[in-house]
């Protein structure tokens, strides 16, 4: 009987282990997928507000010469 709760012990002191090891693994994915996105979402911010600039530009150009 002594045996089987240390057996038993075991099991759970192994599973605990395990399932938080996983749920951490998780999270730690989770945590770098959201990073992921937030850089690509940065950029593609940063190239939008680029592209605003250029045709920003160029229509201050077009602007300046329709004048003269």
């Amino acid at each position: 009987m002594n045996f089987l709760k240390k057996f038993i012990l075991i099991i759970f002191i192994i599973f605990t282990f395990y399932t938080t090891h996983k749920v951490k693994r998780e999270i730690l994915f989770e945590r770098e997928y959201k990073e992921e996105i937030g850089k690509e979402a940065y950029n593609f911010n940063l190239k939008n507000l680029e592209d605003k600039e250029v045709s920003l530009e160029k229509l201050k150009g077009s602007a300046v010469i329709l004048v003269f």
